[in-house]
């Protein structure tokens, strides 16, 4: 049926492979330990980030705050909307700071802590939309915890690509629900 010579070989890979179980339960505990301490520190993360909230619901506590806590204080907000969120390094992502999904659809957000926000910021991240080969439901959001100049406003809605507003009251509004 079966050639022996074929068999040999595999039957000494074995017994060597059983000899050295204490190795493999090693390196099993090792993985082990690296994926719990990954999941607890983004779970530590989240807590945080849901603790701050609680704690500064006022716009201009936001105001005081870095670019990229905002960026994690914002993804905290759309994830409690049901939306799965990741917080981007902020090297070579151009102007993505989270990368969002909900229903299906990716949904990607530039995060800006600012009193108000410039034509060439609106301009910058359209283009980076552009470049994104979005599907049909998929688009940009622009956030931030100051307001948009009417150019602005004019600029988004012409955009080729689909990008929403959010000024730093919706962000608030976004926050208690």
């Amino acid at each position: 049926m079966f050639n022996i010579s074929f068999l040999e070989p595999i039957k000494s890979l074995w017994e060597v492979m059983k000899s050295l179980w204490y190795l493999w339960a090693i390196v099993a505990g090792i993985v082990g330990i690296k994926i719990f301490f990954n999941w607890l520190e983004v779970w530590l993360e989240k807590r945080r980030i849901k603790k701050w909230l609680e704690e500064h619901k006022a716009l201009e506590d936001w105001r005081e705050i870095g670019g990229i806590e905002f960026s994690r204080v914002t993804a905290a907000i759309y994830r409690n909307l049901g939306y799965k969120t990741t917080v981007t390094d902020g090297r070579g992502d151009e102007e993505i700071d989270i990368k969002g999904y909900k229903d299906g659809k990716r949904i990607l957000f530039q995060c800006k802590n600012m009193e108000k926000a410039e034509p060439h910021d609106i301009r910058a991240f359209s283009d980076t939309l552009r470049k994104q080969n979005f599907k049909e439901g998929e688009m940009g959001v622009f956030v931030t915890t100051g307001r948009f100049t009417k150019e602005g406003r004019r600029m988004a809605k012409e955009a080729a690509t689909p990008m929403k507003l959010v000024n730093g009251i919706e962000l608030v509004k976004l926050s208690k629900k």
